[in-house]
């Protein structure tokens, strides 16, 4: 009863959630043992009590409750009321908040995943979790220009023998990020770095032609693509695992529903 006592205290949570509650309840009890005395309203003392609203021991007075009683009890008065009139049937907005909130209810609430269940969550699409490769550089940048190659290839061959890069090169407009994520220079940089930048050999200097100009590289460190173990990324898996679980939960619960509700089709005209 857990679940689903927590779906209805998340519905309860907006007004239209207390009607559409209420309502519910009122159409299950009507369902079960009959429709309810339309005019008396039952206060459960216990149930005010957990809610913070003490009535006393004594016995109560329907008519000198207090204000926040009262509002409980107008609340109900008004549900009761739309509902003998059919808003639930004529309103179009309100139909369609009480079927988003079956929509919700239908999902259920999930179980914990095991280790085995999230291992084999992970072993079903391990693409999905995998970590890119992440790499450090240096950059000297060359802005493009009838000089250009003659340029790169003079810094190239300094870079090659020794000489520090910090104040080589013209200007660049980014700062050169360190244990960046590839795809990620892909789109700061352009696909043309990043690629270089994943294929090349540690601890060379290469150059790199892109419609900016010359790109003097060194890459210093990389760490490969890799999928990592479950228990390092547990959480995404049990989120991803049980977000899955309610899809599959609410379409059993629609096929089930769907064999209770047949549709009908219009007769065509003649």
């Amino acid at each position: 009863m857990r679940g689903p006592l927590r779906l209805l205290a998340a519905i309860s949570r907006d007004p239209a959630g207390w009607f559409i509650a209420g309502g519910l309840m009122l159409l299950a009890a009507e369902a079960r043992w009959g429709a309810p005395e339309p005019d008396t309203i039952v206060l459960d003392r216990a149930a005010l009590s957990a809610r913070g609203h003490e009535l006393g021991a004594g016995p109560m007075d329907p008519d000198n409750l207090p204000p926040e009683v009262r509002a409980i009890a107008d609340q109900e008065m008004l549900v009761r009321e739309a509902l003998r009139l059919g808003l639930h049937r004529s309103d179009p907005v309100l139909r369609r908040r009480m079927a988003q909130k079956m929509d919700l209810l239908l999902e259920g609430v999930p179980p914990e995943p095991t280790d085995d269940q999230l291992a084999a969550w992970l072993a079903q699409d391990p693409e999905r979790y995998r970590v890119p490769a992440r790499v450090s550089f240096d950059h000297v940048f060359v802005r493009d220009g009838t000089d250009a190659p003659t340029r790169a290839a003079d810094l190239l061959t300094r870079l090659r023998g020794g000489a520090a890069p910090i104040g080589l090169g013209d200007p660049w407009p980014h700062a050169t990020p360190r244990e960046v994520a590839v795809p990620r220079l892909a789109r700061l940089w352009g696909p043309q770095i990043a690629d270089a930048l994943a294929r090349a050999p540690v601890d060379r200097w290469i150059e790199v032609s892109t419609s900016a100009g010359r790109h003097l590289l060194h890459l210093t460190s990389r760490t490969d693509a890799r999928v990592p173990a479950p228990d390092e990324i547990r959480p995404a898996l049990r989120r991803d695992w049980q977000d899955d679980w309610r899809r599959r939960h609410r379409l059993q619960r629609l096929q089930e529903l769907r064999a209770r509700y047949p549709v009908r089709l219009p007769e065509e005209a003649p």
